[in-house]
């Protein structure tokens, strides 16, 4: 298995710009983030349609950890979104920032679970301050 250490070793805009521009993430590789994870979804319109847009961004590498393009809003959807991000990453979040949707929290217990006791924080915040602290 390939790591990939993304931390303090670029500023994070050169970061950015070249996993954008030229990196196309293999399936296999997984990344060493900070663990600290703000999660998000959004509305866009595809092809005439309007579409859930879900994404995870590692708080301090900046690093897109997972997306996922949906037609509905359900737990299952973030499921998945949870499923990708852990098959990428190294370790698992220490600590997650989400907005009020409720199926954020029961998602992330259903993929994250431990049935050994490892602090994990779990942030339920809504609007442009959550992401102030």
């Amino acid at each position: 298995m390939t790591y990939i250490s993304t931390q303090n070793t670029y500023p994070s805009k050169f970061k950015y710009n070249f996993y954008r521009a030229n990196f196309s993430f293999p399936d296999n590789l997984k990344v060493e983030l900070s663990g600290k994870f703000h999660v998000d979804e959004t509305m866009i319109k595809c092809d005439g349609e309007y579409k859930w847009f879900w994404e995870i961004i590692d708080a301090d590498t900046k690093f897109l950890v997972a997306t996922h393009l949906s037609e509905e809003r359900t737990i299952e959807e973030v499921i998945k979104l949870f499923k990708q991000a852990k098959e990428r990453s190294v370790e698992r979040p220490k600590r997650v920032v989400v907005d009020g949707l409720w199926a954020y929290e029961k998602g992330f217990k259903k993929v994250f679970y431990s049935r050994y006791k490892e602090h994990k924080e779990f942030v339920r915040r809504a609007g442009i301050e959550a992401r102030n602290k």
